[in-house]
């Protein structure tokens, strides 16, 4: 409700204008609050143009936790942050008017239910949540929604869907109506990311190919879910199959429009192209998004105590993992090759093999990841006590696996 009102604006839509249309306009918003309905990589696009335009702050309101949005808010450069306001796990009813050409939004906090019959988590309200925030400009930045008219048409009404995303077999991508596969945002229980769309692509076309063949859509494939396995312990220094761009100097970002990231050379771009799409520094045990396989995956399961168990599943993962022994990056162990396989049986079953996490893991991976930090931020992402927090961090200082200090003040 209010969406219809004078500026508020969509997120696609107010880029592409201040990209190509209103470009010129430096001071657009000097002086201004800006309410962004969302709190994701494109939220935080536009929090930037406005930044760029002359905002003054900036409110972004989200349903996910800080924890959820860790990786977004990483990207964030510190100039532009301090005049970023999250309003985490908060939705928004309606958009009214306020003084003058002001606007208000009138938003309220939300609990996360447990998981239903449906597989997802409900939202509920916090009796006497309810608040204001005054705001000048509104951007919507959450997801849209898609219009069915021509598809419905094409299919006499007859294609399933669930809440509005159409429903398929998660294992070959075909819909109710044989013959007809989709993917991507537009289908039911989608991750709203490219990659998940590549991935959905390309199962889609192989089973499209199978199908004019006539042959079994389903035969030797997986559902998406694949097994993986318990953090690394000490992950590789300075390896990274990720090409590295050149960071500029971020002293006015909020000022102007210059880039802040290098191009890539041909080197880079070539390393780019070649590797796991999935890839992150040292490789989160390659998450086995659907759109490629991964070269390797790595866990704790039947390697000795402090290794961490690679396995390589194709000649390309191989030659990285030789390649890492031979630079020195990884010291060779023994492994217990009856777990392992009994593990990747498991995996073929396609059974999900849970290994908790201590908070000592926990913490450990999150300063190794993340880097140094504060007793009382950790405890707040991984929602620890502070106490256990501090507990198992002197227990890892004794252990020589990490360093702490004291601040002044």
């Amino acid at each position: 409700e209010g969406e219809e009102l004078p500026n508020v604006h969509v997120a696609i839509n107010f880029l592409i204008d201040r990209k190509y249309r209103e470009w010129t306009k430096l001071d657009e918003f000097k002086g201004k609050t800006i309410g962004i309905i969302g709190g994701g990589p494109v939220a935080v696009d536009v929090a930037q143009t406005a930044l760029r335009l002359g905002a003054e702050k900036i409110h972004l309101v989200d349903i996910m936790s800080e924890k959820d949005l860790e990786l977004t808010l990483r990207e964030i450069p510190e100039e532009e942050y301090e005049y970023m306001e999250y309003h985490f796990g908060t939705s928004t009813s309606k958009i009214t008017k306020g003084k003058g050409d002001g606007l208000i939004l009138n938003s309220y906090k939300i609990e996360w239910g447990e998981l239903n019959e449906t597989g997802r988590r409900p939202l509920n309200k916090v009796d006497g949540s309810d608040y204001q925030i005054p705001i000048d400009v509104i951007v919507i930045a959450v997801g849209q929604t898609v219009d069915f008219n021509l598809i419905d048409i094409a299919t006499n009404n007859k294609l399933k869907k669930e809440r509005n995303k159409i429903d398929i077999n998660p294992i070959t991508f075909e819909t109710n109506i044989p013959g007809v596969f989709a993917g991507g945002d537009i289908i039911s229980n989608s991750k709203a990311v490219a990659i998940a769309a590549i991935g959905h692509g390309k199962e889609a076309a192989i089973s499209i190919d199978r199908y004019l063949k006539g042959q079994d859509l389903t035969t030797g494939r997986f559902k998406e879910n694949r097994m993986f396995f318990a953090g690394q312990k000490k992950p590789p220094k300075d390896f990274s199959l990720k090409p590295e761009s050149l960071e500029e100097a971020t002293e006015n970002i909020q000022w102007d429009f210059d880039e802040i990231d290098s191009m890539f050379n041909e080197d880079m771009a070539l390393a780019e192209a070649k590797r796991c799409l999935s890839c992150n520094h040292y490789c989160l045990h390659c998450q086995d998004f659907p759109a490629i396989y991964s070269d390797f995956t790595a866990g704790e399961v039947g390697s000795e105590k402090g290794f961490t168990t690679v396995v390589a599943w194709t000649d390309r993962g191989k030659d990285i993992i030789e390649n890492a022994i031979k630079k020195g990056l990884f010291e060779e162990g023994s492994v217990n090759e009856d777990d392992l396989n009994e593990a990747i049986n498991l995996k073929s079953k396609r059974e999900l093999k849970i290994l908790d996490k201590t908070p000592r893991q926990e913490v450990l991976n999150y300063i190794v990841r993340l880097g140094p930090a504060t007793i009382s931020k950790i405890a707040g992402i991984l929602d620890l006590e502070a106490k256990k927090v501090r507990y198992e961090a002197l227990r890892l200082v004794q252990l020589n696996q990490i360093e702490m200090k004291v601040e002044p003040g």
